[in-house]
């Protein structure tokens, strides 16, 4: 390891949250602070592949200062068998999207926003929520 500087690409996206970066052998999927979820191309120079919009947030927390963001701090899961990323966003909604395409597959209201890591384990998404409820769903 040099801590040699790879990539350096300008986005059009605000990433100033906790959410953890899905990394693949072809895709970086990053949570956003103003514009949901966005799917990077690692094998053509980081251009967007794809871009799905979460609803404005329930609540926001520092640094966002402005309303409606469509912000997502959760850590996505990737289920590589499945072709499948799992997210919740600040809007309260557990998603589930081709990770592939960013096609949305569905989303469960959870009635708070997510801001906590996503983990799947024997077929069952885990996730909690704001407002202290543990999840356990099956796709």
């Amino acid at each position: 390891m040099s801590g040699e500087e790879l990539v350096k690409h300008r986005i059009d996206f605000v990433v100033n949250n906790n959410s953890r970066p899905v990394v693949t052998d072809s895709l970086l999927i990053v949570g956003t602070t103003d514009k949901g979820v966005v799917a990077f191309d690692r094998t053509n120079g980081y251009k967007v592949l794809w871009n799905f919009k979460t609803n404005p947030g329930l609540v926001y927390t520092a640094p966002y200062t402005k309303d409606f963001q469509m912000t997502v701090e959760s850590g996505a899961y990737y289920d590589a068998a499945a072709g499948v990323v799992y997210f919740g966003a600040n809007d309260g909604y557990l998603y589930s999207l081709d990770a592939k395409t960013g096609v949305f597959r569905w989303r469960m209201n959870l009635g708070a926003p997510v801001l906590s890591n996503i983990v799947k384990c024997d077929g069952t998404i885990y996730v909690t929520d704001f407002a202290g409820n543990v999840w356990a769903v099956v796709d």
